[in-house]
């Protein structure tokens, strides 16, 4: 089990306050909860595979779940996230482990642009605590 968590910041570093985020990922299988179907012998039961948060005053939000893993089709392990504020459209990103073998073959991970990119999009996932602060792309004014 991991705690994740991180804040949700404009580019002045100002917080987001009342932003949603959202999570979701595979499971310990690498099964999605939401196209799994009833003959899936694999499935996590006591997984969820999503969960929701408010943010904060100060910009946190903060979940448990489990490290991810690779699945069929994604050699990289990631988390998705979608954020969704009161002013602009959802943006969605995904969380991905740093320094994971499986990056270099992922088709979306080798799509992002720079190292420097790349590192703004993974996380070292060697302890139960993550962080990732999320820095959206416009201002408090927009």
């Amino acid at each position: 089990m991991i705690s994740l968590g991180g804040k949700i910041l404009f580019p002045n570093g100002t917080p987001v306050r009342g932003a949603e985020v959202e999570i979701w990922q595979v499971d310990a299988n690498g099964i999605y909860q939401k196209m799994a179907t009833n003959g899936d012998a694999k499935m996590d039961p006591n997984f969820q595979g999503y969960g929701r948060f408010e943010t904060a005053s100060n910009g946190e939000y903060r979940f448990r779940t489990i490290q991810p893993v690779p699945y069929r089709g994604r050699s990289a392990p990631h988390i998705h996230f979608k954020i969704r504020t009161k002013s602009h459209q959802p943006w969605t990103t995904q969380l991905f482990i740093a320094g994971h073998p499986g990056n270099a073959r992922d088709f979306l991970y080798r799509k992002i642009g720079d190292e420097a990119a790349r590192q703004r999009v993974s996380a070292d996932f060697s302890s139960s605590k993550v962080s990732f602060d999320i820095v959206l792309g416009w201002t408090p004014q927009d």
